[in-house]
């Protein structure tokens, strides 16, 4: 049996040089699979407008002010779903941009801008009324929230003591979706996700979302790398 292929195989410097190629070739398809980095968007506001000072101080817009209700509740995702509860029942008091109760915010309102005015949500409101707080917190920075650590408290603080005015009122799936559409909106959770009991622990606030990477291409690119590798490695040279 001819053993000159096996003395070629076996060649230190092939052998190393065999194994720096694959190595490269692994780095790359590494690479190749690796989520792009987001492309920054133009602003469509000014600096001096309403919205352009709050996206200044980093505030996300939470909801159109438009009055707009979507037609079917059921055909929507849970984010999409809590968007519609958020406007609804948190964007009185918490903002369009979940900057709080703040003059501003109040200004947009008009007329009805004096929250506190007599016999309207003071300490004389009328017998089916509530008096409601001077300071309301803001919730769409990162920084906002910063009691509570992830999801799964974001959920039963907004299932158990909202709407300030009539806690309880928030279903618990209403909660979930309120609690999902503030995280997405804060960069801290993916369109992707559903939140549940099952997840929430998981899901932090105050930490941007990684979305888990597609290692598949990379593990069957690499080893059928490997696969090639060895066939020409093993084959037999006649010299």
């Amino acid at each position: 049996m001819n053993k000159s292929w096996q003395t070629h195989l076996f060649e230190p410097k092939r052998v190393l040089a065999n194994w720096g190629w694959l190595a490269l070739i692994s780095i790359l398809l590494i690479g190749c699979t690796a989520s792009p980095s987001p492309i920054p968007t133009a602003t469509p506001y000014t600096p001096d407008s309403y919205e352009g000072r709050l996206l200044s101080q980093g505030y996300v817009l939470l909801a159109a002010n438009t009055g707009e209700i979507f037609a079917d509740e059921s055909t929507m995702t849970q984010q999409e779903f809590g968007a519609e509860k958020y406007r609804q029942v948190c964007m009185a008091c918490h903002g369009d941009w979940g900057q709080g109760l703040t003059p501003e915010w109040r200004a947009q309102w008009g007329d009805d801008g004096n929250c506190w005015q007599s016999h309207c949500h003071a300490s004389n409101h009328p017998a089916n009324g509530f008096e409601l707080p001077q300071v309301v917190p803001a919730l769409s920075k990162s920084s906002d929230m910063a009691g509570i650590k992830n999801a799964a408290e974001l959920q039963q603080v907004i299932y158990e003591t909202m709407p300030w005015w009539n806690p309880g009122f928030v279903t618990e799936e209403e909660s979930w979706a309120i609690a999902a559409f503030l995280m997405e909106s804060r960069g801290e959770l993916g369109l992707d996700v559903t939140l549940d009991a099952s997840n929430a622990q998981v899901y932090q606030l105050h930490t941007p979302y990684q979305p888990p990477q597609n290692v598949y291409p990379t593990v069957f690119g690499v080893l059928g790398l490997l696969l090639v590798a060895t066939a020409v490695l093993i084959k037999p040279h006649h010299g």
